[in-house]
């Protein structure tokens, strides 16, 4: 038999060496590990997590936990904790032993935490985890400034030695370079972005600076303001990617709409004044509008969405007024890039911007046109004082001459010529009258009861001359009793508006005029309709406004203005439809029972 040979005490010894080999193999291995993760990532919850996992193998524990130092609130926070959930773990500089040691920035090593009254079994409760046997190192940086703590927990093989302890303070040097790294990286990289921004908010000033410039120099041009306010659009959807904009503003007779989409080109709409689209609410509002999301009502403006062919979903806007004054108002709507957000603050400052040249350029252009309007109204009426002064002696002569021929030979026809001759001089008074009024901003009224059918026979007569056979004249009175005006004024505004449309339709055409009472009998209609090339769109905002006129040769854009004053002097309204190559019919109401 073979009987078991005793171990050599040389054998225990090269057991226990190679045992230690293995370990400092180990630890060395980790190291490296640590290093090579050093410099390949600036990842500081990787770094920290790699650290704490070959901490916690190595010194054979059962749980290791690194706590940063927040110098601000003096407290440790865990960045990282093995073997729990992931939770944010706070403890106050000086409460536990992690507090202590941040505090003192001495290490320590203790086989029973429980027994040290320096030991908080706070995070215990908190976590279920049960304290034995702990060593601690603080954590200093290349200035051997304290910034944080590790610590380790329950040896599964005895107590940590002093071997443990050098190992850990080495590791802990590894977790401030990461740590210090990251902070490094983190500062550099939040540099970069400061200074990106810094760059791109220059960009925009320059952007911004360009736009205004662009538009000081249209505005200092010689063009129309409805030219430079299209280049305000433009200009506008470009710096603000947009589907579109519009600028409302207000004219005697009511709103007009300018409407521009990018890649077309503008469209004009005339609103009454009673509009109450957005664009009519954001003239009324004292500040600023942005609608991105859940107000589908304030967005409703049909005749918007209409001009600029889109649905509107969200928009940016603000009211055009100066001193006070409401002038209108600039928008923007649906905002054409990725942003889900639609408009932003940064979009309303650059609007605010630019709305404000629109104020200025609608300002200047509106006392420009006062101005001009003035003038001309002083010089039309300093030219017909003279004009009439002259016309008064030869008025008389021929009246006494006409009265004459009543006395001569063929009375009847002589008779006829006579007041042929004297109503038409009547009416040419009249008119010469009227227009001197009108240009020094007099209004008197001659109310008496008039038949219509006897105020049209009148009319028949003198448009019958004036039409030569080129025009054809038609009569429809579906309304022939009495209705109290003035009828000489009357007259006026239907020669005006005669006159207007047998000179739209130079190669002939048809004029209808057309009576009829009101369904609830207090007023009277009249209706004038040629079949000519209708209003050109780019007037007929501000049609009734004076000095308005298509081109006509010798006109004078008085003419409508004339027709709406006299109208409104009766109390009475007029307003127009019109299309291109289909005519236009001008609708005159006046009340029956006009007063003096």
């Amino acid at each position: 038999m073979s009987t078991a040979q005793p171990a050599k005490p040389e054998d225990s010894y090269v057991a226990n060496l190679e045992h230690q080999l293995e370990r400092m193999r180990r630890r060395m291995e980790a190291i490296q590990e640590i290093g090579t993760a050093l410099g390949s990532t600036l990842n500081l919850d990787r770094l920290l997590r790699l650290i704490m996992s070959k901490i916690t193998d190595l010194m054979a524990a059962e749980r290791s936990t690194l706590y940063l130092l927040d110098e601000d609130r003096r407290e440790l926070w865990a960045k990282v904790a093995q073997g729990a959930e992931d939770r944010e773990i706070r403890i106050p500089v000086g409460e536990g032993l992690a507090g202590w040691v941040a505090k003192t920035g001495q290490s320590i090593n203790i086989k029973d935490a429980y027994q040290d009254p320096r030991f908080s079994n706070t995070v215990d409760e908190q976590t279920g985890f049960r304290t034995y046997s702990i060593t601690c190192q603080p954590i200093r940086n290349h200035r051997r400034k304290i910034i944080g703590v590790v610590q380790v927990l329950n040896k599964r093989d005895g107590y940590f030695t002093v071997e443990d302890e050098q190992l850990l303070a080495a590791l802990a040097a590894q977790a401030a370079v990461s740590i210090e790294n990251s902070k490094l990286y983190l500062k550099v990289v939040g540099k970069n972005i400061e200074l990106l921004d810094t760059q791109e908010q220059l960009k925009d000033r320059i952007s911004e600076m360009d736009l205004l410039f662009r538009l000081e120099q249209q505005m200092n041009q010689t063009i129309g303001l409805d030219t430079f306010l299209s280049s305000v659009l433009d200009e506008t959807t470009s710096a603000i990617p947009a589907a579109g904009g519009a600028i409302l503003t207000r004219h005697e007779s009511g709103w007009r709409l300018l409407a521009k989409s990018p890649d077309y080109a503008p469209v004009f709409r005339s609103l009454p004044l009673e509009h109450q689209g957005v664009t009519r609410r954001i003239a009324d509002y004292d500040s600023v509008f942005l609608c991105n999301a859940l107000c589908e009502e304030e967005l409703a403006d049909e005749a918007l969405s209409d001009a600029l062919g889109v649905t509107l979903n969200n928009a940016i806007g603000l009211p055009l007024q100066i001193d006070g004054r409401r002038l209108g108002a600039l928008i923007l709507v649906n905002r054409r890039d990725n942003r889900s957000s639609g408009f932003t603050d940064e979009d309303l400052k650059l609007l605010t911007v630019i709305g404000g040249r629109a104020e200025v350029a609608i300002m200047l252009a509106n006392q420009r046109q006062e101005v001009t309007k003035r003038t001309r109204l002083a010089a039309i009426g300093q030219a017909l004082s003279g004009v009439l002064h002259d016309l008064k002696t030869p008025m008389t002569i021929v009246g006494g001459y006409a009265q004459l021929m009543v006395d001569e030979e063929d009375s009847q026809t002589r008779e006829e010529y006579s007041k042929s001759i004297t109503n038409q001089l009547g009416a040419l008074k009249g008119m010469t009258g009227e227009i001197l009024s009108f240009a020094r901003g007099e209004s008197t009224l001659l109310i008496r009861k008039v038949f219509i059918h006897q105020l049209m026979k009148e009319v028949q007569e003198a448009l019958t001359q004036e039409f030569k056979g080129r025009t054809t004249l038609t009569l429809e009175l579906n309304y022939r009793d009495a209705i109290r005006l003035d009828s000489g004024k009357i007259k006026r505004v239907m020669f005006n508006l005669a006159r207007n449309a047998h000179q739209a339709m130079p190669e002939g055409g048809e004029f209808l005029i057309r009576t009829a009472e009101s369904d609830d009998g207090q007023f009277v209609d009249f209706w004038f309709s040629d079949n000519g090339p209708g209003i050109p769109e780019s007037i007929r905002h501000n049609l009734f406004e004076s000095f308005v006129t298509s081109g006509k040769e010798s006109g004078t854009g008085l003419g409508l203005a004339i027709v709406k004053k006299i109208v409104e002097q009766h109390n009475g309204s007029v307003d127009f439809t019109t299309r291109t190559e289909d005519g236009t019919t001008i609708h005159i109401r006046l009340p029956k029972a006009m007063r003096t």
